[in-house]
Parts: structure tokens; sequence; C-alpha cells
């Protein structure tokens, strides 16, 4: 389900408060659409090859592992 009536808040938002404001067109990779959802279900997936190709660059993590209850031992 796509969201409706972002682009008109948006604008009018920037508008208010003396932004510019610009639509671009949609960017398409391997005939899909970009967007944070087709990444995340890419991620999901196990696709890194579009990941990577919508990123522009190679998708990682970051952050600490902490010590649990050693269970896969």
């Amino acid at each position: 389900a796509q969201r409706q009536g972002q682009e008109a808040l948006l604008r009018d938002f920037c508008q208010k408060n003396s932004i510019l404001f610009e639509k671009m067109a949609a960017v398409h990779v391997e005939n899909r659409i970009v967007s944070t959802t087709e990444i995340r279900k890419s991620l999901l997936s196990g696709d890194l090859k579009f990941v990577k190709s919508a990123l522009g660059r190679r998708y990682y993590l970051k952050g600490l592992v902490s010590k649990g209850e050693r269970r896969g031992r």
C-alpha cells in the first residue's frame, strides 16, 4: 500500500519555511523502483546484489557484540 498525501504535506511545509521543493522522478535499478521498502525486502530475502546497486555501496552493519547466554557453544 502506497502512502498518500505525503508530497502535498511536504510541499506545503517547504513553502511555509522558505525551502525549495523539487519533485524527482523515481529511480529504477534492475527494473525495480528504489525505495526503503524494496531495500528492506531485498535484505530479508538475501538479494544483496540489488541492495548494493540501489544504495550505490555495500550494505553493512556496525555495532557492538555483547556477551550473551553462550547458547551457541
